[in-house]
């Protein structure tokens, strides 16, 4: 059954909740012709017992319908994937009789199940994440502990639209490998995200690996400093690869998000490390307009962590930042408006299955911000904002005020021929509303 993606009218900016009893770990989310779908693991029992949870919304993000499923004893899920095939889940499923197992369970955007695939071999084996193949194909990407060249390897496994086994590789060493994500190339191949966990630089480096539709090695490269770094997410965008992920080698200290661009060879185009002295984790990775945009988690002051999200500019400077709630972004897709879908787990209460919308300016509700339901009325020069912004009204304002997210008045100035530019020097580093005197339009500002 081929899941067919429509949804004329788009998604609306939302801010939602699965509200469900204990704790849960959400892996991201997905657009489907009704609406979106977030998923992500849950315990299935008192003995440490995992289930897989998955719950739908429309476009406005009002809840339609939640179910969960397990193999075995335990089942977790490490991300959820719009395929042509359907909605895939990859994990792992443990039994006594069979030790660890990879999966892909399918269902379509009715929430009908449509095929599950499990590879049972002799150790230890998961799927962490799946990619569109050629021909309506499913790819699926994990570790494997019973093939390959020793210690865990990468494993790469192609299915038909109806699950059925197509053709299998793996990559690695006699060390250890780790994988994190694969993606679509133009050319029918494929470019993996992996991690070379006990070789190449240092304690674990980003290990890209460029593949043809079949799986055959096209090229590899490691990348990496002396401590560990972990490559989260690749993508092929024009002609150029971006991988997003973190690394404690550069930055500010702590993790940092570890930005690269290569060419079509796995060279070094540039590098950018982004974050502060705390700890920065890049997890999500989409395009817009041709350019890299990063999602995942900051710390911009200690013990105060936000969801966060970085546009990128093409010589990696940084086009504009937004920060959130406290969560942990695990997904971000680009949506027809120019605005984004988020996906992964909040840190409000227990920790729940979470999704944000929101628009191309990156206002969304819950967030002390005015969602946008057409082109703002006030532009800023630079966001995120150092020392100085200029700013742009569009209305008849006389004036902007700048509030903290606790809705304090901060900063007033008057506008002069639709033009101000305000001095932000002497306020300190956070997230700021600015909101004109007409009460029209409201902006967000990162300020460092």
């Amino acid at each position: 059954m081929i899941l067919l993606l429509a949804i004329a009218a788009g998604l609306l900016p939302f801010n939602v909740e699965f509200d469900y009893p204990g704790s849960q770990t959400g892996k991201g989310a997905v657009q489907t012709d009704s609406g979106f779908l977030i998923a992500g693991n849950t315990p299935l029992d008192a003995s440490g017992n995992f289930q897989v949870i998955y719950a739908t919304y429309d476009t406005e993000g009002s809840f339609l319908y939640a179910d969960s499923f397990h193999i075995g004893e335990s089942t977790e899920i490490y991300a959820v994937q719009y395929c042509d095939a359907g909605i895939v889940f990859t994990g792992n499923w443990t039994d006594p009789s069979s030790g660890v197992n990879a999966f892909a369970y399918t269902i379509s955007s009715s929430c009908e199940k449509l095929w599950t695939y499990t590879l049972e071999l002799d150790f230890h084996e998961s799927f962490t994440t799946a990619a569109q193949g050629t021909s309506g194909d499913v790819v699926c990407v994990g570790s494997t502990s019973s093939l390959g060249a020793g210690g865990k390897d990468v494993l790469m496994v192609a299915l038909d639209q109806s699950g059925n086994e197509l053709w299998r590789k793996t990559y690695g060493t006699p060390g250890e490998e780790a994988t994190y994500h694969i993606s679509p190339c133009s050319d029918g191949g494929y470019v993996l995200a992996c991690q070379a966990m006990t070789w190449g630089a240092g304690l674990g480096d980003y290990w890209i690996i460029r593949t043809d539709s079949m799986g055959d090695t096209l090229w590899t490269n490691t990348y990496g400093g002396p401590e560990f770094d972990y490559p989260w997410r690749v993508a092929e965008i024009g002609d150029c690869f971006y991988v997003a992920g973190s690394t404690l080698s550069y930055g500010a200290g702590s993790y940092d998000w570890w930005i690269l661009k290569l060419d079509q060879t796995g060279e070094i185009i540039w590098e950018t490390a982004w974050g502060s002295k705390n700890t920065d984790t890049a997890m999500a990775l989409t395009v817009r307009d041709g350019m890299p945009v990063v999602g995942g988690s900051s710390e911009p002051q200690l013990n105060q962590s936000q969801s966060t999200v970085v546009a990128f500019n093409e010589d990696g400077s940084v086009y504009e930042e937004w920060l959130y709630d406290p969560a942990m972004i695990r997904s971000i897709e680009t949506l027809d408006n120019g605005g984004f879908l988020i996906g992964g787990v909040s840190y409000s209460r227990d920790s729940s299955l979470w999704a944000l919308c929101i628009d191309s300016l990156g206002n969304g509700p819950g967030m002390g911000i005015i969602p946008e339901t057409g082109k703002s009325d006030i532009s800023l020069s630079t966001n995120p904002v150092f020392h100085s912004v200029e700013i742009k009204v569009l209305d008849s304002s006389s004036t902007v005020t700048v509030c903290d997210l606790s809705g304090r008045i901060v900063r007033t100035a008057e506008i002069n021929n639709g033009n101000v530019l305000l001095d932000t020097s002497s306020l300190p580093a956070g997230v700021y509303t600015i909101r004109s005197s007409c009460g029209g339009a409201t902006r967000m500002a990162v300020i460092r």
